[in-house]
C-alpha cells in the first residue's frame, strides 16, 4: 500500500495508519444455508470496487448509526464478490421440505453389438417456504448444496454458483411468505450384456416398469 499523506511515529509512540479509505458496493440481503438450517443470518454482499486488496480481518456493520453485528472476512481481492453473515436475523423463517422422490426413469435404451445401455434419470425437487415477519421487504439469498453429478432443472437459475453451493435470491415481501422451488437431475448410465442378462434381471426390468414405449 502506498500511503497519500507521509506519518510521523515519535519515540516510544504507536499510530493506527489507515492504508485503504474507499467506497465499496455492499448490498443488505439475509443469508440461509441448507447446510446449516438454523435461522437466516444477516449479511451483506461486498463487492471491492477498489483497485486495493482488502486485508483479512474482523468488520463492523452499522444501520442508521447503530451496531448491527460484527463478523470476521478474509482478504477480498479487487473485483472479488464475497457473501458476509454477522448476525442472526430473527424475522424470517425458512421451512425447507423434499419432494418423495418418484421411480426413476429411464430417458433411452441403447442395444448395439451385443450390449445393452439404459440412460436413467433420477430426480430431486426441493421446495422452500420464507416467511417474513418484518413490516419491511427483504431479500433472503438460500444457499442451495452444489452437488456433484447433479444438474437443475426448470427455469428458476441461481444469482451465483460456487463449487458447493448455488446461491438464489428471493425476494419476500412484507408480513408475508415466498417459496422457492429447486428442481434437479442426476443422469446414471447402466451397461448389460445381452448374453448374461438373467430371468430374474429381465422380470426387475418389467416390475420397476422404468421402461416405457417411448
Amino acid at each position: 500500500y502506498r500511503l497519500k499523506e507521509p506519518v510521523t511515529i515519535r519515540k516510544n509512540q504507536s499510530a493506527l495508519v489507515p492504508i485503504v479509505s474507499a467506497q465499496v458496493e455492499a448490498e443488505r440481503v439475509s443469508v440461509w444455508s441448507a447446510s446449516s438450517p438454523q435461522r437466516p443470518r444477516s449479511a451483506v454482499w461486498v463487492t471491492n470496487s477498489t483497485p486495493f486488496t482488502l486485508d483479512g480481518g474482523s468488520f463492523s456493520v452499522l444501520e442508521e448509526a447503530t451496531f448491527a453485528g460484527e463478523g470476521l472476512m478474509d482478504a477480498l481481492k479487487p473485483g472479488e464478490k464475497r457473501l458476509l453473515s454477522y448476525a442472526a436475523d430473527l424475522a424470517l423463517l425458512v421451512d425447507p421440505k423434499q419432494d418423495p422422490a418418484g421411480p426413476e426413469r429411464v430417458s433411452s435404451v441403447r442395444i448395439a453389438k451385443g450390449v445393452v445401455t439404459f440412460q436413467r434419470e433420477y430426480r430431486d425437487t426441493r421446495t422452500y417456504t420464507v416467511r417474513n415477519q418484518d413490516a419491511k421487504a427483504r431479500m433472503l439469498v438460500i444457499e442451495h448444496p452444489n452437488r456433484a453429478g447433479w444438474k437443475l432443472l426448470g427455469t428458476t437459475k441461481p444469482d451465483e454458483t460456487a463449487p458447493s453451493v448455488y446461491r438464489f435470491r428471493v425476494p419476500v415481501a412484507a408480513k408475508s411468505n415466498a417459496t422457492l422451488t429447486v428442481e434437479e437431475v442426476r443422469p446414471v448410465e447402466s451397461i448389460y450384456q445381452v448374453s448374461t442378462v438373467t430371468d430374474e434381471q429381465l422380470t426387475l426390468f418389467v416390475s420397476q416398469r422404468a421402461l416405457t414405449p417411448e
